[in-house]
């Protein structure tokens, strides 16, 4: 595998033999040429819980989206009560320029809320299945990015609760196996000249409101939303299986419950 893993050709072909019988695939859009898709478990639990993933929000965030597909493929096995639920990629022009942005240079992970940024070409593809989607997320949802400039781990989180409950720790703690976690102080992201401040308490950023899909889904009821942050400055295989364990302790807090 490269530095930057295999193209968009072929995660669509891995992702359709990774499914197998056993979930069914939702178109909830094009952007171009490319369907961003809703992936859901065929045999649905009525009184389960109900889980939400995504990957691949930024295009050259690449880890978490092939952690799904390495998720899927390897049949991870899904506790009884969970109805588990992905949007494998997000954006997928950025995927395929292996650019952050999309090829209109919006932010896929921006504009939900707080009327901040203009909402991309798939966030409004989102928005437009906001039903479904609060459905799919109604007990929890996790977004799989990476900090690229980045050699420790770290985690976005919202809780209901004014402190870090739990949750936020169980993720915190499954990066932290792999790449060792960021503690206190401040992180200095810069995107395409923007400049974004990320505090950081052991190693969490807990309720930024910064218009996000994690921030919009918490704010439209979601209990417990979280972005975890792999760091890029590390191997890639490396943080693929990172992702597939971060993706596995998020399932097993809620089947544990």
């Amino acid at each position: 595998m490269s530095k930057n893993g295999f193209g968009i050709e072929d995660f669509y072909r891995k992702l359709k033999v990774s499914l197998g019988d056993e979930w069914d695939c939702k178109e909830l859009g094009m952007v171009e040429k490319y369907p961003i898709w809703l992936i859901t478990g065929k045999k649905k639990k009525e009184t389960g819980k109900n889980l939400l993933i995504a990957g691949g929000f930024h295009g050259d965030e690449v880890a978490g989206v092939w952690g799904i597909i390495k998720f899927l493929t390897n049949k991870s096995k899904i506790p009884e009560n969970i109805n588990l639920a992905f949007l494998p990629l997000v954006n997928p022009t950025g995927f395929a320029l292996k650019n952050r942005h999309n090829r209109w240079k919006q932010d896929s992970n921006r504009g939900f809320f707080h009327k901040r940024n203009g909402l991309s070409k798939e966030g409004k593809i989102l928005k437009k299945n906001e039903k479904l989607i609060l459905e799919t997320a109604r007990d929890g949802f996790l977004s799989l990015h990476e900090d690229l400039e980045q050699k420790k781990f770290y985690v976005y989180s919202f809780e209901k609760s004014k402190s870090p409950g739990k949750f936020s720790k169980v993720l915190m703690d499954a990066g932290k196996k792999y790449f060792g976690g960021h503690n206190n102080g401040k992180i200095i992201n810069r995107y395409n000249g923007k400049v974004e401040e990320v505090c950081l308490k052991g190693g969490l950023c807990y309720k930024k409101h910064d218009g996000s899909f994690e921030d919009w889904l918490f704010h439209k009821g979601i209990k417990k939303t979280a972005c975890a942050e792999t760091p890029g400055q590390e191997k890639l295989e490396k943080r693929i299986e990172a992702n597939v364990d971060i993706i596995k302790s998020f399932i097993n807090y809620f089947g544990e419950k």
